[in-house]
């Protein structure tokens, strides 16, 4: 076969009972190189195989391997190690490893966020920066500020300490501008302290009569 077939299947010709038993023994020759030339059509249609042999035969070409595509739920089933594994239902692709030892990787996806923040502390933990298994999850939302703060309960708890930013707008109570603190930041969501900014001469106790809490958190969960 001459030059680079493009990947796929192949139609070859194929009969079992073929040759028959009482078929001429002068016609073998024929035979032999026909099964040869059907094994070599069959082959070379994603590995390289060519008339001659060399040191690639056997080779896949470029593109021939196909990823196993299932369920999500259906990652860890059957005997699937070292697969790439594309979650049909998820549109999530995976690294499989040995089930019982290493785990599989999740490598990305559709609705994947590509994160690169710089591993810092918050209330003295360390903020999550991902590791392998794990798929970057972000919320948010807008809460209503009551009594100077707000209490915010994530949809999912994260696995570790996600990053959260916030801002917030206020009506009446002062012509300051307001700011948040947060009081408390976990794996399952966060409560907020919101007071106005202090200026010379200007009331710094008072709290929002009106406001609304602004927030977008993001951080790793296990698949």
């Amino acid at each position: 076969m001459g030059g680079t077939p493009s990947i796929g299947g192949r139609t070859v010709g194929w009969d079992n009972t073929a040759p028959a038993n009482d078929d001429s023994a002068g016609l073998g020759d024929d035979e032999f190189r026909s099964f040869k030339t059907s094994i070599q059509t069959l082959v070379d249609a994603e590995h390289e195989f060519s008339t001659t042999g060399g040191a690639n035969s056997g080779r896949h070409r470029p593109g021939s391997a196909m990823p196993y595509s299932d369920l999500q739920s259906r990652v860890s089933a059957g005997d699937l190690e070292g697969r790439l594994y594309y979650a049909s239902d998820t549109s999530r692709l995976f690294a499989l490893g040995a089930q019982t030892s290493d785990a599989t990787n999740f490598i990305g996806g559709r609705n994947v966020v590509e994160n690169s923040a710089r591993q810092h502390s918050v209330d003295g933990t360390t903020n999550d920066t991902g590791a392998r298994n794990l798929i970057w999850a972000q919320e948010s939302g807008l809460e209503t500020i009551v009594n100077g703060g707000a209490s915010i309960t994530f949809d999912t708890a994260y696995g570790a300490i996600p990053h959260v930013v916030s801002s917030v707008w206020t009506e009446g109570g002062s012509p300051n501008p307001p700011t948040t603190l947060y009081t408390a930041l976990s794996t399952t969501g966060f409560n907020t302290s919101t007071r106005y900014i202090p200026t010379s001469g200007a009331d710094t106790t008072s709290l929002p009569s009106l406001g609304t809490l602004m927030w977008q958190s993001l951080g790793t969960r296990a698949i």
